[in-house]
């Protein structure tokens, strides 16, 4: 059963995201700075997570992608509740994004009556050449 957190609750989530970005992200909305709704296939066991990062209108995937029923009912929470939220919203776009390949997969079952279009994400970092170097 697809089950939303209060927000008191979505620290339960941080091990499903890990990794430097998902790290600042969660720190964001876990201090009250971006706004998020979570939810989740277990209110006190999770394995499957979802994740409407609304600040930036990107959504998030994580835990057991595998979770036929959770992806069901997801399916349907983004058809009931989401998708006319967004176009409340006038928000016509939103990114998606997965902790895993297998996720990755699982999105056009999920996002079925969704024209997704792939794009790239490309990050550069930059050593600061020091004395030492």
């Amino acid at each position: 059963m697809v089950t939303e957190l209060l927000f008191e609750e979505y620290c339960m989530v941080k091990p499903f995201f890990e990794g430097l970005e998902f790290d600042l992200l969660l720190s964001s909305i876990l201090e009250g700075n971006s706004l998020a709704q979570v939810w989740v296939d277990d209110k006190f066991e999770p394995k499957s997570v979802f994740l409407w990062d609304k600040a930036n209108n990107v959504f998030y995937l994580a835990g057991e992608e595998s979770n036929v029923q959770f992806n069901r009912e997801l399916l349907v929470l983004i058809g009931r509740k989401i998708v006319p939220e967004l176009k409340l919203r006038r928000r016509l776009h939103f990114r998606l994004r997965s902790t895993s390949e297998p996720w990755e997969k699982m999105l056009s079952s999920i996002f079925a009556d969704t024209d997704l279009s792939r794009g790239h994400h490309i990050f550069h970092t930059h050593k600061k050449p020091t004395e030492q170097d």
